[in-house]
């Protein structure tokens, strides 16, 4: 088991979830819907990194902000 890994489980433990959880690590080349939080993750990140709204202004309009 990882230090992420590990990481995890004990801030779920700690915030007395009651649950148990399993950490899978999966390649995104064959999970299409990493795939899709990739390319997310990856277009707030030049939003905010590199001021490129470019990826972040196709997307944005997706968002539910509560």
């Amino acid at each position: 088991m990882g230090v992420l890994d590990r990481y995890i489980k004990f801030k779920i433990k700690n915030k007395n979830m009651g649950c148990e959880i399993d950490v899978e690590h999966k390649n995104s080349n064959r999970e299409g819907c990493l795939q899709v939080l990739d390319f997310i993750s990856w277009a707030i990140f030049r939003k905010y990194e590199s001021k490129d709204e470019r990826f972040y202004d196709i997307i944005k309009k997706k968002f539910l902000f509560l």
